[in-house]
C-alpha cells in the first residue's frame, strides 16, 4: 500500500494522502480472523463476552482498499481537527495559524514499512499521537510560546525509523515462533505492545528534538 507523494518541501506541510483505489470490499467478502463457526454455540457466546463481534473491524484481515478507506476517513477528522486548532488561535490572534507536523514522516508509511505499521501495529499516519500542531510562522509562534513548524522532514528520522522496524520485524518473528511453541500468546501480545511503545518512544524522540508540545498515549507506559 502506497501513499501519495510529495515533494521535500511539501513533506510535512501537507498531510499523506491516500492513493485513490476501488471502493473498499463489503465486510462479508473479507476474511475474518475468526471464522463464521466460531461465532456459534459456547465459543461464540465467549466471544462475545470479551466484547468480540464478528462485524468488529478488528476481526476482519484487513485489504489493500481497506487500509485506503481508514486512511481517507481519518484524514477528514484531522482535517475537522486542525480546522477547530486554527479557529481557536484565531480568536486569540488574527491571522495566526497553526500546521501538521507527522512525527513518524511521511516516507515510513510508504511501502514495507507502511504495511508493517497498519497491518502489524495497527497504526495509522493520522493517528492522534502522530501528530501535532505547530505555529505557521514567527508571529503565531512568539504569541504562543511555541516553536515554529520546521517546515521538512527532520534529518536521519527516517533512517531511525526504518532502524527499529527491522529490529521490531526480529523480535516479533521471535515471538510468534515461542508462542507457537509455547502457545503462550499473552506474550506475543506482550512482544506487540513492547514494539508499539518503541514506536511511541521514537515519536516522543522526534517531538522534542523539534520542540514539539507532545503528549504520549495513555496505555504508554515509558
Amino acid at each position: 500500500m502506497v501513499f501519495g507523494r510529495r515533494n521535500a518541501s511539501q513533506a510535512q506541510a501537507a498531510a499523506p494522502a491516500a492513493r485513490p483505489q476501488p471502493a473498499a470490499q463489503p465486510q462479508e467478502t473479507r476474511q475474518q480472523v475468526f471464522p463464521a463457526e466460531l461465532w456459534q454455540g459456547e465459543m461464540g457466546d465467549f466471544l462475545r463476552q470479551m466484547g468480540m463481534n464478528p462485524d468488529d473491524e478488528a476481526n476482519l484481515i484487513p485489504t489493500g482498499a481497506s487500509f485506503d478507506e481508514r486512511v481517507a476517513r481519518d484524514r477528514e477528522r484531522h482535517e475537522a481537527k486542525l480546522d477547530q486548532v486554527n479557529r481557536d488561535v484565531q480568536r486569540q490572534l488574527p491571522g495566526g495559524r497553526m500546521l501538521p507536523f507527522f512525527l513518524i514522516p511521511e516516507p515510513c508509511w510508504n511501502g514495507d514499512m507502511g504495511t508493517f505499521f497498519m497491518a502489524r501495529l495497527r497504526f495509522f499516519p493520522y493517528d492522534d499521537w502522530n501528530v501535532v500542531f505547530m505555529p505557521a510562522d514567527e508571529r503565531t509562534a512568539r504569541a504562543l510560546n511555541a516553536r515554529m513548524h520546521p517546515g521538512y522532514v527532520v534529518p536521519g528520522a527516517v533512517e531511525l525509523v526504518q532502524s527499529l522496524v527491522k529490529e521490531s520485524e526480529g523480535k516479533l518473528a521471535a515471538a510468534s515462533a515461542a508462542a507457537d511453541r509455547t502457545h503462550d500468546f499473552a506474550a506475543f501480545d506482550a512482544a506487540l505492545n513492547g514494539v508499539r511503545a518503541d514506536v511511541w518512544g521514537v515519536a516522543a524522540y522526534i517531538a522534542n528534538h523539534v520542540g514539539a508540545r507532545w503528549e504520549p498515549p495513555k496505555s504508554w507506559t515509558p
